[in-house]
């Protein structure tokens, strides 16, 4: 497993270990049931508060990405039951392309704009086809 987090970037630490974790789930680098390193062990390796990990860890497991067992760690549970994973996998791409764009400077505004627009454009595209 291996996870890349920055300061710089425009979301906060705790998005970006869950995003890059649901990356992982999602593209089967982290498999069902591997464990997970523990809360502590991945804030030292990533030089980040337990805190941001803790919370993490614990949004993905209420949105069904993770599980915990007592005394026995952390696990992938896979893609959420009733998820569809190329939804999930394309949303991990669309989320990205929206942080790419908030890094560089665009307004969130425009992104959401620019998104309408694009969707918008292909509505009267395929309509169009379709005459």
């Amino acid at each position: 497993m291996w996870l890349h987090i920055s300061e710089q970037q425009p979301d906060p630490l705790y998005e970006q270990v869950k995003r890059q974790l649901r990356e992982q789930i999602i593209y089967n680098t982290l498999p069902p049931d591997s464990a997970l390193p523990s809360i502590r062990k991945l804030a030292k390796d990533l030089n980040i508060s337990v805190i941001t990990v803790k919370r993490a860890y614990q949004d993905l497991e209420q949105e069904e990405w993770i599980y915990t067992q007592a005394g026995r760690g952390t696990f992938v549970r896979g893609v959420p039951v009733g998820r569809d994973a190329k939804l999930a996998e394309w949303e991990e791409r669309l989320e990205n392309l929206i942080n790419d764009g908030l890094h560089q400077g665009i307004a969130s505004e425009e992104i959401i704009n620019t998104v309408h627009a694009l969707i918008q454009r292909r509505r009267s595209h395929h309509d169009r086809d379709s005459d």
